[in-house]
């Protein structure tokens, strides 16, 4: 499994994207960048084209993207814009496939929340086509969405993995598949067995410890192994994002991928 560092939550003033990480994480020995769609649309062009030459000179590639959509465009609910999210899509993803993006993560609670008032069962529809819609901007690139379940506190809708996957099947598109998340996983207390259920549709997955959101470490308590366990057992062999605060990246980054690759080692050998 190859570790990654998402950098939306390691932004700081005057940078939303966490560009300022870029050469740490490099430095940590993470394996790739995971970076935010919707803070990297806030790029002009010129802005744009050093982030690129940014990730260049780390040694990094920018593999993954997450946050597709920016809080500014309703996707549920009576005011969702079509036409908008068109536009939108039509430069985020063309922006994506540049930075040589493979998967992008569906979170994106502020765009997807339901408004008071709005019937569950209308959202659940429009983000079924939403997903479609999407599909439309990937599939020709090569680039494939990832759902991301989020936890209740964050999002009113597809709040548990069980949904998630729930809803690439509804969209019934090769390239919306689906993403597990630990963090989310946990507060949520929803068994690794979804992971099993889902299979190969779990095609990227987050994690950070669940108490502070914090990046992960041997001593912090979490029992990390039966996530691991379940991946394994699927055949899982992809990404794994770190995405999580901390305000001391250099120690902290550095522990947690060093653990993260002797315990997702340690569970690979044991079914060897």
């Amino acid at each position: 499994m190859r570790i990654g560092c998402c950098t939306n939550m390691l932004a700081n003033e005057g940078d939303s994207a966490g560009q300022w990480a870029i050469e740490e994480i490099a430095k940590c020995g993470y394996e790739y960048l995971d970076l935010p769609v919707a803070q990297i649309m806030e790029l002009n062009d010129a802005e744009f084209d050093q982030l690129k030459q940014r990730i260049s000179n780390s040694g990094l590639s920018c593999e993954v993207c997450n946050n597709l959509f920016p809080a500014s465009i309703k996707i549920t609910g009576p005011s969702a814009d079509l036409s908008a999210i068109r536009v939108y899509l039509e430069k985020a993803i063309g922006r994506v496939k540049e930075l040589g993006g493979e998967h992008i993560c569906f979170g994106s609670s502020g765009a997807r929340n339901i408004p008071a008032g709005f019937p569950v069962s209308a959202a659940w529809e429009q983000m079924v086509s939403i997903c479609r819609i999407i599909d439309e901007y990937v599939s020709p690139r090569g680039i494939s969405i990832v759902i991301e379940p989020l936890n209740r506190g964050e999002s009113n809708i597809i709040n548990s993995a069980a949904e998630g996957y729930e809803l690439s099947r509804a969209a019934d598109r090769n390239s919306i598949q689906l993403l597990i998340d630990y963090y989310h996983l946990a507060l949520e207390n929803e068994s690794t067995e979804i992971i099993l259920k889902a299979g190969s549709a779990v095609r990227h997955c987050h994690i950070s410890n669940p108490q502070g959101r914090s990046f992960p470490s041997e001593a912090d308590g979490e029992m990390y192994d039966d996530f691991f366990r379940a991946l394994h057992q699927i055949g899982y062999t992809g990404r794994l994002s770190v995405e999580a605060f901390t305000r001391d990246f250099s120690r902290e980054g550095r522990e947690a991928f060093r653990f993260l690759k002797q315990r997702t080692s340690k569970i690979e050998n044991e079914g060897t």
